[in-house]
């Protein structure tokens, strides 16, 4: 009787699971922004977040690690290596829930193709509200700012809510557009995605000199972007990884 319990609680649960991936009568809660009131001291402050796709946390223990800017960051701020990636461990999904603040269950990205996203919530702009939505929304005085590389990291933010939003082939080689902007336009929140050392994990090999040679070259990147933010007064950056997968 007990296991013909449990084969029933499963066939209703699977049933369960079919009639809701097949209704189409789904809506999703609507989340509205709220304009907060304006504070000149959230204008004098200047976040940066860069990150880089499928640089793992282990190869800061390897010999042949060698990121100076990083490393000095690293020794004057606050840093982490123990933070774990949500499953599954694929770029559109972490990536998401890191500029979403959270799991791929509520935001709906599953996969690495933006187009099969169900959220169970979304934003008036049709989509899971995200950090530059919300900081636009909220703080409408602030610049907001995203360069990224990987295409589809453009699907997770709206075309023409924030001040700028570029996407860059390139920009893994050339991050002179980005410094360019930070120097004369001073943003409050900048977001920065190159997609590497991810092709060089998956063309060449995680943990070889090749990738270290790549993290080492990416590191110069970084300290230009550092440099063009010199004259800022107290800058906090963010430098963020996404762990390293055998998938994409």
């Amino acid at each position: 009787m007990k296991i013909l319990t449990n084969k029933l609680v499963n066939i209703l649960f699977l049933f369960t699971l079919m009639y809701m991936s097949c209704d189409s009568s789904y809506k999703a809660e609507i989340y509205y922004y709220k304009i907060l009131p304006y504070n000149s001291e959230v204008e004098k402050k200047h976040v940066f977040l860069i990150g880089l796709d499928g640089w793992g946390s282990y190869s800061f223990e390897n010999e042949n690690f060698s990121m100076p800017a990083i490393k000095e960051m690293i020794n004057n701020g606050s840093y982490t290596l123990q933070a774990l990636n949500v499953v599954p461990s694929i770029s559109l999904p972490n990536w998401s829930s890191m500029l979403m603040g959270s799991s791929p269950d509520i935001t709906g990205y599953w996969t690495n193709n933006p187009s099969k996203t169900v959220s169970k919530i979304v934003d008036i702009y049709g989509l899971f509200p995200s950090i530059f939505t919300l900081l636009k929304r909220q703080r409408p005085e602030c610049k907001v700012a995203l360069f990224y590389e990987w295409s589809k990291i453009g699907n997770l933010c709206p075309d023409t809510v924030i001040d700028i939003k570029q996407h860059i082939n390139n920009l893994s080689k050339d991050i002179s557009a980005v410094t360019n902007y930070i120097k004369t336009e001073k943003p409050n929140f900048c977001c920065i995605i190159i997609d590497e050392p991810d092709h060089v994990g998956h063309s060449v090999g995680h943990n070889t000199q090749a990738y270290y040679d790549e993290l080492n070259r990416l590191d110069g990147l970084i300290a230009q972007i550092i440099q063009s933010i010199d004259l800022f007064d107290n800058p906090l950056f963010t430098p963020v990884f996404k762990i390293n997968n055998t998938t994409d």
